[in-house]
């Protein structure tokens, strides 16, 4: 089969961009042809004013992609198109150009910017069952993306008017939920149950992908942002606890340096950025991996990536969390955004870490059988299947 990637690359690398690099190892190593078209986020940045206000003029339908679509289907000549993210320079064009060489689209939900501009969902955030565009027009007052009323107005528009010519409908012929509760909220925002499929995140299998010796500390990896709920676990952690490794760069960099020095946490070790070569090792010794996010993931790849060394997951209690963490087998929960309840749970794991030795190949099974290349293959081969078999 000749698959055809899609994906519009944000300015800052993320889960999404391993994700994508992920279905395409796992392709290529099970025979498939794939070729890809990025755009890149950066371009608007980079532009001049013009330039940026072109970008914003064709920030519902781009020509250019559309263009560059046709022009790949014409010398690929793909079976399929799957799209990752396609905000904000690839736009729904894409599918008008795969509809006009009848091409069949798969559309992978990484986030919620169907329905909330910012692509975050939170267990407060104003919500209208079947209704994507109120549920869009609500957001307006809060700014929810990039704080500014403006933006958000603008995203809201182009969002809501394919609501409104029911592009999502009509034009995508199947899309990819990374849980059953991602799907449940997309079905809920009118999206069609038949054609939503699950698929979770994986990771590309690699030779030295097993348990490893358990090191002598703990790890948060990901992005330093209120979302990923990065100030509850400084918050909660003490001075008598074991080493924490906190990993990663984002918008609250300062301020979580600033509590670290304020709480005099002597034991938090606070990384900017680590090369994939020297972070793999820290996360595959990990006694445990901490996400504490306040806002419902999608996927987090920074699990299956701590299942495939074997390290049990610490996370809140909220959405898809409940589906892939299986509570004193691969991991625990503590409630969201809840100090008490995040020390309670800490306090438990380190007074029997004998079982996070004995939890290690368990969770190492789960990986194998839910998150590999080769489970991942044959769910992602089967949702084409069905597809081109429509």
């Amino acid at each position: 089969m000749k698959i055809l990637i899609v994906h519009n690359c944000y300015i800052n690398r993320g889960g999404e961009e391993s994700a994508v690099e992920a279905d395409i190892a796992i392709l290529k190593k099970n025979g498939h042809e794939v070729d890809v078209y990025y755009r890149e986020n950066v371009e608007i940045v980079k532009s001049s004013l013009l330039g940026k206000i072109n970008h914003l003029l064709q920030l519902s339908w781009s020509r250019q992609t559309y263009q560059d679509i046709k022009s790949k289907i014409s010398t690929f000549k793909p079976d399929l198109v799957h799209c990752h993210n396609i905000f904000y320079l690839v736009t729904p064009a894409v599918y008008d150009a795969c509809r006009e060489m009848n091409v069949p689209v798969v559309q992978s939900l990484h986030n919620y910017r169907l329905f909330i501009p910012s692509g975050l969902l939170f267990p407060n955030t104003p919500v209208v069952a079947g209704d994507p565009q109120k549920t869009l027009w609500k957001s307006i007052g809060q700014r929810s993306f990039k704080n500014s009323h403006l933006l958000t107005f603008l995203l809201v528009g182009m969002l809501s008017k394919h609501w409104k010519q029911k592009t999502w409908q009509t034009k995508v012929n199947a899309f990819i939920a990374l849980t059953q509760f991602a799907k449940q909220q997309f079905v809920e925002m009118s999206l069609p149950a038949e054609k939503v499929f699950v698929k979770p995140n994986a990771i590309s299998h690699k030779d030295d992908c097993k348990v490893q010796p358990m090191g002598n500390y703990y790890a948060y990896i990901g992005r330093i942002s209120e979302e990923k709920g990065i100030k509850v676990l400084i918050e909660a952690w003490k001075n008598d606890y074991p080493l924490l490794r906190v990993i990663g760069d984002g918008p609250l960099l300062d301020e979580i340096r600033m509590l670290i020095k304020k709480n005099d946490l002597k034991n938090v070790e606070l990384c900017r950025h680590l090369p994939k070569e020297q972070l793999e090792p820290v996360l595959a010794c990990a006694r445990c991996v901490i996400v504490p996010s306040i806002c419902y993931e999608n996927f987090p790849m920074i699990i299956a990536e701590a299942f495939a060394y074997g390290v049990p997951v610490l996370a809140s209690r909220l959405g898809s969390h409940l589906e892939i963490i299986s509570e004193g087998k691969t991991g625990w929960l503590f409630d969201v955004d809840d100090i008490g309840s995040v020390r309670k749970k800490l306090e438990q794991v380190f007074n029997d870490e004998g079982q996070l030795e004995r939890m290690r190949q368990t969770v190492y099974k789960e990986y194998e059988s839910k998150y590999s290349d080769k489970s991942s293959y044959k769910n992602l081969i089967g949702i084409y299947a069905k597809v081109m078999n429509a």
